[in-house]
């Protein structure tokens, strides 16, 4: 599947061509900063029972995993299915910022 990402700055967006392929037919799993898309584009019955000549748009499991440059929030992760393509929208983890503290005496 092809994939494009985007750094958007305090986000990532993610697409993924997936024509012919269900919502309910994708899996996205996020682990720290690695994203992986699974999806399922599933032949009909009649499609099954054809016999084709010449057969190139390929039907099964696609599978795809890659690693961003730093971790995304998962919770606030959002995913859309259109047109057969995959938008993912992934908020970067807000780095800790350094505070000073002043010691009292």
């Amino acid at each position: 599947m092809a994939v494009d990402v985007i750094d958007e700055g305090d986000h990532f967006a993610v697409e993924a061509t997936l024509p012919g392929v269900k919502a309910e037919d994708v899996d996205v799993r996020i682990e720290g900063n690695t994203v992986s898309i699974k999806a399922e584009s599933r032949t009909s019955k009649q499609a099954a029972e054809e016999k084709y000549t010449y057969r190139e748009r390929y039907h099964g499991v696609l599978q795809r995993s890659f690693t961003l440059p730093t971790e995304v929030n998962s919770d606030k992760a959002e995913a859309k299915l259109e047109n057969g393509v995959l938008r993912l929208s992934l908020p970067k983890v807000e780095k800790a910022k350094t505070h000073r503290i002043t010691v009292s005496a």
